[in-house]
């Protein structure tokens, strides 16, 4: 079955976009894209407890704004608080794509993972490394791995 993927970034539909193309073609997911904080749990709301829709795995940025209306735009680490609650509702495989450095946010990224350990696999990955070698590999792999030949 093909893994179902929430990838909520400001840019998921922009600059951003070929990455959720790269998702659907090379790994056969199936990827909804969230713009906001509040679009993105609306997302995960409407997969709970749905078995063929359910979020599998999540591609998120640290830095996401709260709604279209510019409330909360800025709000420290609202991607930790999605993460939290991606977590809390079922996903199981979390991977952050920011250019937040991880030693920003360690407290709150170290408490998230030590919080769902054995339950939740997280991983880091640094925006402006994208294109470096392996590294889009890498994430593909991490969020949706390949399905199994056969």
């Amino acid at each position: 079955m093909n893994p179902n993927v929430l990838f909520a970034d400001d840019d998921s539909e922009g600059t951003l976009a070929p990455l959720a193309r790269t998702l659907r073609s090379r790994q056969h997911a199936n990827v909804k894209t969230a713009v906001t904080f509040n679009r993105a749990i609306e997302i995960l709301e409407n997969a709970r407890g749905a078995g063929s829709t359910r979020i599998d795995a999540m591609l998120l940025d640290i830095i996401l704004p709260f709604d279209r209306n510019g409330r909360g735009t800025l709000m420290s680490e609202l991607g930790i608080k999605l993460a939290d609650k991606a977590a809390e509702m079922g996903v199981r495989t979390i991977a952050f794509l920011t250019v937040v450095r991880q030693d920003e946010v360690a407290d709150r990224y170290s408490q998230l993972v030590n919080k769902y350990r054995g339950q939740v696999t997280f991983d880091y990955f640094d925006k402006t490394e994208l294109l470096a070698p392996a590294m889009l590999e890498t994430l593909l792999d991490f969020v949706a791995p390949p399905p199994a030949k056969g």
